[in-house]
C-alpha cells in the first residue's frame, strides 16, 4: 500500500547543493515552497446548456470529497500503518498530521477549459495534454502520475443526473495494453493517486480492463484494494462499489477472463467450452 509518508516524499523536492542544514528540513516552514502540488490538470469540452452548472458542481465534489479522503486518513489505524515502514515513517502522530496537512494543500485541479477545447474526444484531448507536458504544464510526479481528468458531454449529463463520475485519461498510453481511459467516481481522487504512486513501483498499469471500448461509458472503476478506500469517507452509498459500473466493470472482466481461458485451451489442443457474450479478436 501507499503511506501518506510515501506520498509527501515524492512531492519533495529538495533544494539543490549547496545548501545550509536548515534548508534540507523538509518540515520546516520555510521549506514549503519546495514541494511540487498534487492532483490532476481536468479539461471541459462540453459547453451546452445548462452544463455551467453541472461544471461547477462536479469542480465542487471533487475538491469537497477529496479533502474529505485526507480527513479519513486521520484514523489511528492509518497512522499505525504508517509507522510500521522501515523508511520515511513519521515519529509520532503530530508529525504525521502535519504532512497530512500538507496534502491538502498542496492539493491541485488545474483547470483548462474555453472555446477550442469544444466537442473533443478523449485521443484529442490526450494529445494536448502530452503536448501540455512537455512543456511542463501538467501536474505530475516523475514518471508517476500521468492523468489528466476529461469533463465531457457525458460526465455533466451524469451529474444532472446524479451519477458523480469523472473520466480519466492516460497521456502517455500503450495500445497494446488497454484503452488508456476509464470513468471515476469524483470520491476516488486520492485513491487513484495513491495507486499511480503504487503502481509506478509494482512496474504495472492501473487500467486493467479488456473488454470492448463501448463498455467503458458504463463502467466504473472499483478502485485498488491496495491503497485505504478513503471514498468511503465521502460516499453515502453502500461500501465498496458505490455504483452499478463497478459491478459491470469486474462482470466484464471475468467474462474476458474465460475467453482467454477458452483460448488457452484451444491453442494447446484442448478445446474448452465457456460461454461469454464478448469475442477477443483473433
Amino acid at each position: 500500500m501507499t503511506t501518506v509518508s510515501e506520498l509527501i516524499n515524492c512531492l519533495w523536492k529538495a533544494p539543490p547543493y549547496p545548501a545550509i542544514r536548515l534548508h534540507k528540513d523538509r518540515t520546516h516552514p520555510e521549506n514549503f515552497v519546495y514541494y511540487k502540488s498534487w492532483g490532476f490538470n481536468i479539461y471541459r469540452t462540453y459547453y451546452g446548456e445548462g452544463s455551467d452548472k453541472h461544471w461547477a458542481i462536479l469542480m465542487d465534489a471533487l475538491k469537497r470529497q477529496t479533502y474529505l479522503s485526507l480527513r479519513g486518513l486521520e484514523e489511528d489505524m492509518e497512522y499505525e500503518l504508517d509507522t510500521r515502514r522501515r523508511i520515511h515513517h513519521h515519529r509520532n502522530k503530530q508529525q504525521y498530521m502535519e504532512d497530512l496537512e500538507r496534502l491538502r494543500k498542496l492539493f491541485r485541479l488545474e483547470v483548462r477549459e474555453g472555446p477550442e477545447l469544444e466537442g473533443l474526444d478523449i485521443y484529442q484531448v490526450r494529445r494536448i495534454s502530452a503536448e501540455e507536458n512537455k512543456e511542463g504544464k501538467v501536474i505530475t510526479v516523475g514518471g508517476r502520475v500521468q492523468y489528466v481528468l476529461v469533463a465531457d458531454e457525458a460526465v455533466l449529463r451524469n451529474i444532472a443526473e446524479g451519477e458523480f463520475v469523472v473520466k480519466a485519461v492516460a497521456y502517455k498510453w500503450d495500445r497494446s495494453m488497454n484503452w488508456g481511459w476509464m470513468r471515476i467516481p469524483t470520491a476516488y481522487l486520492l485513491e487513484l493517486w495513491q495507486t499511480l504512486v503504487l503502481c509506478e513501483e509494482m512496474d504495472r498499469d492501473i487500467i486493467w480492463f479488456l473488454g470492448p471500448e463501448r463498455e467503458l461509458e458504463k463502467c466504473i472503476w472499483p478502485g485498488e484494494d491496495s491503497v485505504p478506500a478513503t471514498s468511503c469517507c465521502s460516499e453515502v452509498r453502500p461500501l465498496y462499489r458505490h455504483y452499478s459500473g463497478q459491478g459491470l466493470w469486474a462482470e466484464i472482466e471475468r467474462e474476458i477472463q474465460k475467453l482467454r481461458i477458452a483460448r488457452t485451451a484451444e491453442m494447446s489442443g484442448r478445446p474448452r467450452e465457456l460461454s461469454s457474450k464478448f469475442c477477443l479478436p483473433d
